[in-house]
């Protein structure tokens, strides 16, 4: 069963402590969104992306198949 938006929400905030996540939406069965995380400055990018995939993605397994993008921002950084 492919996890659901809010257990998605749950994992992030409990990997992530104090993360928003009011960016994150189900579009045609796939969970996307953007996590903004004060932790996130001064760390790059990749890193960043590392660290979602380690915290969040890998932990699903085949039940993360619909999740699609996630973002990692630091405050006050767009898109």
């Amino acid at each position: 069963m492919p996890v659901t938006l809010e257990e998605m929400k749950a994992l992030i905030q409990k990997s992530f402590p104090g993360a928003n996540v009011d960016g994150f939406r189900e579009e045609r069965d796939l969970i996307k969104g953007i996590i903004v995380w004060e932790g996130f400055k001064k760390i790059d990018y990749l890193e960043r992306s590392k660290m979602v995939d380690e915290k969040v993605r890998d932990p699903l397994g085949l039940r993360g198949l619909n999740v699609d993008i996630i973002y990692p921002l630091a405050p006050k950084e767009k898109l």
